[in-house]
């Protein structure tokens, strides 16, 4: 003999095969907004770091990098 199942717990098991996020959208947008925060801040403080001196500055030093080095030396 075959289980029936009531009507509304068949739906929920079919809806759930479809789709098996579960969580409001809300929860998702506001998981997703947190995780790219983690992603975002650490970035722009690397980029802020790095163009600290000038935009200029960080260039001339991809061509010699040991003028960063020499220059950080003097100014102490």
């Amino acid at each position: 003999m075959s289980k029936v199942l009531p009507l509304d717990m068949s739906a929920r098991r079919t809806a759930q095969k479809l789709n098996p996020v579960i969580e409001p959208r809300a929860v998702r947008w506001l998981l997703t907004g947190i995780a790219l925060l983690f992603l975002v801040v650490p970035l722009v403080a690397v980029f802020v770091q790095a163009f600290a001196k000038g935009i200029d500055f960080y260039f001339e030093s991809l061509k010699d990098p040991m003028r960063g080095l020499r220059s950080s030396s003097r100014s102490r």
